[in-house]
């Protein structure tokens, strides 16, 4: 298949089929040519839609990167998109309170700071409401994730202090 862009130049549109039955079916745009010289690719896939009743507000989205000259590839990223507005910084807010518990999910409810909240959308509206209570979980979010950093850092410090010249490194003093 070929379309022809505004300046009249023709491009050629691949369909990548896999062979079999029920085999899923990608449209790729010069992804292929570029594939050697690219620096970073990534597979961007809907998962599913974000609807508030019978209507659609956005879309979870999946990304991962399948080529990364970088830095490590393979990483997968989840994250919801609202039409119009761009990726929901609350929403991502609640998944890692939720993560890293700070946030109590029992059903469909939410728990924070003796509140309880049903759904996930009522918690964003809450949260977009409350701009002190956003504050506060960011915080909290920010000293637990700095300290399981600092911990690591530590950690790799020293096991760095025999300098690796031991030899052993599973029965080293330093290794904690």
């Amino acid at each position: 298949m070929q379309a022809v862009s505004k300046t009249g130049a023709q491009h050629v549109r691949s369909k990548l089929l896999t062979f079999g039955f029920g085999g899923p079916t990608e449209v790729t745009y010069g992804g292929n040519a570029l594939k050697f010289y690219a620096s970073v690719r990534l597979n961007i896939r809907r998962t599913w839609l974000v609807e508030k009743g019978e209507e659609t507000i956005g879309s979870q989205v999946l990304v991962k990167i399948v080529k990364n000259k970088l830095a490590p590839p393979f990483k997968n990223v989840e994250f919801e998109l609202e039409f119009g507005k761009g990726i929901s910084r609350e929403r991502e807010i609640i998944d890692l309170a939720t993560k890293h518990k700070l946030v109590t999910k029992s059903g469909a409810f939410y728990s924070f700071n003796d509140r309880k909240l049903h759904g996930k959308e009522a918690f964003r509206r809450f949260l977009a409401e409350n701009r002190s209570a956003l504050e506060e979980l960011v915080m909290k979010l920010r000293e637990k994730l700095l300290d399981a950093e600092s911990k690591k850092e530590r950690q790799i410090d020293i096991s760095d202090d025999c300098g690796g010249n031991c030899g052993v490194e599973k029965f080293c003093v330093f290794n904690g």
